[in-house]
């Protein structure tokens, strides 16, 4: 087997590989996870259109996004950890082995749901996990705290 190093793969790549081999998240919520993941249960709502795009970081710590209940999702000057931690409900410390420019690297986010939706926390979630799932490649790997198995999307 042929070893690529890391030199060797462009940066986008590299972190896509990196975040989807080694992002753990821990998250407590044993019984609604264990229900999405029957083969039964169908499939969580995504957005009807979206764009995400990189920013730069010119003010830390000022970004934002807007308040639930409305028919869009903005978010503007956020990290890539920030959204995840939105997205599954976590906290940062809660995401192990996570590369540093996780919390460094800083995107727009523009989301319109189906007609007729009002977004709440509840409709938000599955969306923007679909959302950035589909556009970072990711991998998550369910941890349960108290559980031997591990699930993985």
């Amino acid at each position: 087997m042929k070893r690529i190093r890391p030199s060797q793969i462009s940066p986008g790549t590299h972190r896509i590989r990196a975040l989807a081999a080694i992002l753990a998240i821990g998250v407590f919520a044993v019984p609604v996870a264990l229900a999405q993941s029957q083969s039964g249960a169908p499939p969580q709502p995504s957005f009807e259109a979206a764009t995400i795009k990189p920013t730069p970081n010119l003010a830390p710590g000022q970004g934002y996004w807007n308040d639930p209940g409305q028919s869009r999702f903005s978010a503007h000057d956020l990290s890539l950890q920030f959204l995840i931690q939105m997205a599954w409900g976590v906290e940062a410390n809660q995401i192990s082995g996570r590369p540093s420019w996780l919390d460094s690297d800083f995107y727009d986010v523009e989301a319109k749901p189906e007609e007729g939706i009002k977004l709440s926390p509840d409709e938000l979630k599955p969306r923007l996990q679909n959302l950035l799932v589909e556009r970072f490649h990711l991998e998550p790997v369910i941890n349960f705290e108290g559980c031997r198995e591990r699930v993985k999307w």
